[in-house]
């Protein structure tokens, strides 16, 4: 609880006002025992422009979001008034953390399985500096080229070798998700600060971070994947650790 704060960002989308779908993801978050006691922040993002109609649901969903927490103590919810995106919320919720690592789940990921959340602080505060939940049952045989460590593959799987971080089976790998993962709060803050303009063109954090370490690793190499130090939670068998509840139900991605 003293370790991780957890982030969530939420934004305008079709089912609202209901709050079901970030219902669903807190509840797979604070309903397990290792961080029931984390502080969670929700990043409420502002209305775009080609959403305005959308005005009244949305500020009633956000009403209702405010209700949803209090159920928890630990839950702050930031409302912002403008778009902010994903770059630009996560840079101002940082201000607000005050523990070593933060786990970020979208509002549409609920996790699943186990997951062994104090060793994954571990590994980002040691030999790691961000390390991702996979949300496929296997590493998929089209981002083989994205793990360094890739053996082979047969049929859809892409086999890697797996090797031992903070006592967890990890992968290495260049390919980010913003899907949940774990990351030390220090690496987060370096990577908002170096890569995004918040004040002129906020955006999705993986897509500008999915192209900055795929060019690190074929720039550079190993030195390109030291510089991101990211992993993939690799345990037996099924690897699946979160779900997508598509929130944006086929919308196409906003800018």
């Amino acid at each position: 609880g003293d370790r991780v704060t957890v982030l969530v960002p939420t934004s305008s989308i079709p089912s609202h006002p209901s709050t079901a779908m970030i219902e669903t993801v807190l509840h797979s978050v604070l309903d397990r025992p290792e961080l029931s006691g984390c502080e969670v922040i929700v990043m409420c993002d502002g209305l775009r422009e080609q959403h305005k109609e959308r005005a009244a649901a949305y500020e009633e969903y956000i009403r209702r979001l405010h209700r949803l927490c209090k159920q928890w103590k630990n839950v702050l919810v930031l409302v912002f008034d403008k778009p902010m995106h994903q770059s630009g919320m996560t840079s101002e919720a940082l201000k607000h953390v005050r523990t070593p690592a933060v786990f970020f789940v979208e509002h549409d990921t609920p996790l699943t399985g186990e997951i062994p959340f104090e060793q994954l602080v571990d590994a980002v505060l040691s030999h790691a500096d961000v390390v991702r939940l996979h949300h496929e049952v296997m590493v998929l045989r089209p981002h083989a080229h994205l793990m360094p460590d890739h053996q082979r593959t047969e049929g859809e799987r892409a086999f890697c070798e797996v090797k031992d971080v903070a006592g967890l089976p990890m992968v290495r790998t260049v390919q980010w998700s913003q899907r949940p993962h774990m990351a030390s709060t220090g690496f987060y803050r370096q990577i908002i600060a170096d890569h995004f303009d918040n004040q002129r063109n906020p955006m999705f954090i993986e897509d500008r971070m999915h192209s900055i370490l795929e060019t690190a690793w074929r720039k550079h190499g190993e030195a390109g994947w030291t510089r991101y130090r990211l992993w993939m939670y690799h345990p037996e068998g099924d690897i699946q650790r979160s779900t997508h509840l598509d929130g944006r139900a086929g919308e196409e991605k906003p800018a």
